[in-house]
């Protein structure tokens, strides 16, 4: 599991006005099965399940 952090950080130099995404700040080593698994996943027509949608009601909540 990989921790997210709880505030973006700021950027700073000239990219001090960008707005920081925390999904920039997180690198995650992936398998070649799990690669897959995520690829067809993003390529697939299927609903999200209740878990992402929690998943995804939280981080609105926390990085708006």
């Amino acid at each position: 599991m990989v921790a997210t952090p709880k505030t973006p950080k700021r950027p700073a130099g000239r990219d001090a006005d960008a707005i920081a995404d925390p999904a920039d700040e997180v690198y995650i080593h992936l398998s070649d099965r799990d690669r897959d698994v995520v690829l067809k996943t993003i390529d697939s027509e299927s609903q999200p399940n209740d878990a992402l949608r929690s998943v995804a009601k939280r981080y609105r909540k926390r990085y708006g």
